[in-house]
């Protein structure tokens, strides 16, 4: 929620007062899409698994699909904004040779905090893969496979 709100916010203010590059828009506005991709799917996954065990939504393969999708976008996502940044933007004063540089660079808090978010979320998702894969692996032998619903997976008898 809080990346598509500062997203959201950037892309409202270049628009009304020009983008600094092509790539910086395409990127902020592939960002956008992300958190709007998140924010529609997330719920219909979380309810789908909660209300529909037992439906093609609610399956194991679908929910490691969608996560590994998610995944993937909000590695290129972060990947491409972190690259037009630089990898690291500084906001305000720069100290070279004894001298202070001023550095003023419009939305530069937002953009960083873009930045910060985006590898955070992608974090989480990378979480959600490993567990979700692992869910997979194990389900693999169980009579409905992958088309089974996430909540009856079986649990591991543990030996105490």
């Amino acid at each position: 929620m809080i990346e598509f709100i500062i997203t959201a916010v950037l892309v409202h203010d270049y628009e009304d007062h020009g983008y600094p590059s092509g790539s910086h828009r395409d990127r902020i506005r592939f960002l956008l899409f992300t958190s709007c991709w998140c924010l529609l799917f997330l719920p219909i996954y979380l309810f789908a698994n909660l209300r529909f065990a037992g439906q093609a939504l609610s399956s194991v393969a679908s929910n490691l699909g969608f996560i590994s999708i998610t995944w993937l976008l909000w590695l290129c996502g972060a990947g491409a904004w972190t690259d037009n940044l630089g990898g690291n933007l500084h906001c305000g004063d720069l100290f070279l040779n004894n001298e202070v540089i001023n550095i003023d660079i419009p939305y530069c808090g937002s953009l960083r905090a873009v930045q910060a978010f985006s590898w955070m979320i992608w974090l989480l998702f990378s979480a959600a893969l490993v567990y979700i894969t692992t869910v997979a692996m194990r389900v693999k032998s169980h009579p409905t496979g992958l088309r089974g619903p996430m909540r009856e997976v079986p649990v591991a008898n543990s030996a105490a």
